[in-house]
């Protein structure tokens, strides 16, 4: 179990053809899966980060759509990484028995799972990537660049809440124990991680509980490179990301390892 935790993953032929292998079905639903991914994530970035934001005015010297934007990116990289590989990876293991037909192949339990975590993450940074383009309609072209340099710690939030979706995909007993983690630990991480509002603004007991929540470093590292408001200790902030995800990945593929061989 210890030389689990400690594994490194690696690009194996195996992973790549499980990521390709769900690449060509994604393709044949191409509009259905980007209208499901991107459209919900718009109407909250326009009716909140523009509607409310008229109200709201200024956070920190920039407007409320361009303080909502990095946390707005930070949120669907969390939910639509995190219901891929929780939901879609559960479907294809107990209902399709897809897992159990790729094991007859010279493809490993461990390439199908990491295959399956690369594979959500990439189609929760394709979200991620559109709704960046969408903004280029409110945002201007040098505040576009800033977005893009934003995009490799995104990428590093969808893998790491693909890794968590996997792993409740490995201690799920039906489909509705997804809905439980979704509504109490996803919904709520969402709302206190910072996307919304400054932690700061929380009492003291509440900000430090923040700092619990992986997706609140997130928040703070994608809103200080789009603002160009980062300073050197907040990078430590990545591990806060890598950490859990690491572990927390490892432990998954350990799990489901046992139960696709039990």
């Amino acid at each position: 179990m210890i030389k689990d935790l400690f594994y490194f993953p690696r690009l194996s032929y195996g992973v790549r053809a499980i990521w390709f292998r769900n690449f060509l079905y994604f393709k044949k639903s191409l509009l259905v899966s980007l209208l499901w991914g991107t459209i919900e994530p718009l109407f909250y970035l326009f009716a909140i980060g523009y509607g409310l934001g008229q109200f709201v005015g200024e956070i920190d010297g920039v407007s409320y759509f361009n303080f909502y934007l990095p946390g707005a990116l930070c949120n669907t990289a969390m939910m639509v990484s995190l219901l891929e590989a929780s939901y879609g990876s559960y479907y294809k293991m107990e209902h399709q028995k897809t897992y159990a037909s790729i094991l007859l192949s010279p493809i490993s339990e461990r390439d199908v799972v990491m295959g399956e975590m690369l594979w959500a993450a990439s189609k929760a940074m394709l979200s991620v990537v559109l709704i960046s383009l969408v903004s280029l309609f409110v945002v201007d072209f040098s505040q576009f660049v800033r977005l893009i340099e934003t995009w490799p710690i995104l990428f590093l939030i969808c893998w790491m809440f693909s890794c968590l979706g996997m792993y409740l995909v490995s201690i799920a007993k039906s489909m509705e124990s997804f809905t439980y983690a979704i509504s109490g630990f996803a919904v709520p991480m969402s709302l206190f991680s910072g996307a919304y509002f400054p932690v700061e603004s929380l009492p003291r007991w509440g900000e430090i509980l923040t700092y619990f929540l992986p997706l609140t470093y997130g928040v703070k590292l994608v809103r200080g490179i789009y603002q160009e408001s980062l300073i050197f200790s907040d990078w430590l902030g990545i591990l806060g990301i890598l950490v859990p995800g690491f572990f927390i990945g490892n432990i998954a593929i350990a799990r489901i390892r046992r139960r696709l061989l039990s």
